[in-house]
């Protein structure tokens, strides 16, 4: 763990994506540039802004993995939870990045996210039951499944749940227990086996989503996804190598973890994007959205930033 690790829990990475080809008919000019070994992007002449890790437009998706989420997912291993957020202007890249977009042909190289992670997630299962096998011990067990929730227009919409769109449709609310732990009364929280089965569940509900056209984005996300892991591990404690304590039967410790992966509809002006009607509504309604997650973001971090200062100040 280096020492911005230490610092803060939360790292923030900004991608820059290439022009589309309407921006290159146009011919709009590249306002951002990125400073040479530095996580800095400069717009125009004079503004920097300095951030945890900054990808230019080049960027290969596994660079962007590597960098960003590899070690989130070798923490679920070790009872850790993690959230991966993709937020932007709408048509920024965000759901090309994280890698829900199913509805097209998508090349292994140009694999997002969370493809990448369900993948890295089942091979690290894999070889640590064989490497367990291998060295003649208990192998640990697994158990992992899959929840994937969508907020549209301020309601909460199980992906999984096959009466979504009939009147039989339940409505899910939010809950929080005593312990502080929150979840979705009544979601399908889906069983999976294997990594084509996961991709394969997600898939299935990356599909579902509610998209729609703008003068922006051809196929906006109209919709927050929060697409969900949860990982169960139950492994062998290893023994005291003292012979008095090595009698009677082996202890088992539990681990879990959740990781979210979240794709947020993207923040937009209704002047740029031209929307009317149930469009514009849906924009506002997103908009709030996005502006009730930056104010909790922000008053988090303002509380942080005071407890390190009275930390300092004793």
């Amino acid at each position: 763990m280096d020492r911005n690790d230490q610092d803060t829990s939360v790292k923030v990475a900004v991608r820059i994506r290439p022009q589309n080809a309407k921006e290159q008919v146009d011919m709009c000019r590249v306002c951002t540039f990125v400073t040479p070994g530095e996580p800095q992007v400069v717009l125009g002449r004079d503004k920097a802004f300095t951030y945890d890790y900054v990808f230019d437009t080049g960027t290969e998706q596994v660079q962007l993995y590597t960098s960003c989420v590899e070690k989130l997912v070798e923490g679920c291993f070790s009872g850790l939870n993690a959230t991966v957020l993709a937020y932007g202007q709408t048509g920024s890249g965000k759901t090309y990045t994280m890698g829900t977009g199913f509805d097209v042909t998508v090349l292994p190289d140009e694999q997002g996210v969370v493809p990448r992670a369900v993948h890295h997630l089942f091979n690290g299962i894999n070889s640590r039951i064989q490497d367990a096998i291998k060295e003649k011990r208990d192998p640990p067990q697994f158990d992992v499944s899959a929840q994937f929730l969508e907020l549209y227009n301020e309601e909460i919409i199980d992906l999984f749940d096959p009466s979504r769109d009939t009147s039989n449709s339940k409505r899910l609310k939010i809950h929080e227990t005593h312990e502080g732990v929150i979840y979705v009364d009544g979601a399908v929280v889906q069983s999976v086996k294997s990594e084509s089965e996961t991709l394969d569940a997600l898939k299935r509900g990356a599909l579902s989503r509610t998209v729609g056209s703008t003068n922006m984005n051809a196929q906006s996300s109209r919709s927050h996804a929060i697409f969900t892991i949860s990982v169960s591990q139950k492994r062998p404690v290893l023994q005291s190598t003292d012979a008095s304590d090595s009698a009677g039967s082996q202890d088992w410790e539990t681990l879990t973890a959740k990781f979210h992966f979240v794709d947020l509809a993207g923040s937009e002006r209704l002047k740029r994007t031209g929307a009317t009607g149930e469009r514009a509504k849906e924009g506002i309604s997103i908009n709030c959205g996005l502006s009730r997650l930056w104010a909790r973001t922000a008053k988090e971090q303002l509380q942080k930033e005071l407890r390190v200062v009275k930390e300092k100040t004793r």
